[in-house]
């Protein structure tokens, strides 16, 4: 999907906003914060993405393998 796809893309940890202002398909307009992170917990728990915590702030980033 588009997420997976951006994520890749950027190649590096990347926060829901940072994710949301990179590709058009996923701004603010199109999209909600709430639906992206909600999609993004998703490939979470199923093995797709990880997920990392600095500074109290969520980063998320293709899993590898």
């Amino acid at each position: 999907g588009v997420i997976l796809a951006t994520m890749q893309e950027i190649g590096k940890p990347v926060t829901i906003t940072e994710l949301m202002a990179s590709n058009e398909e996923l701004s603010p307009t199109k999209i909600s914060a709430q639906k992206v992170s909600s999609l993004v917990t998703q490939m979470v728990k199923s093995g797709a993405l990880v997920r990392t915590e600095e500074k109290r702030k969520a980063y998320f980033s293709v899993a590898q393998g």
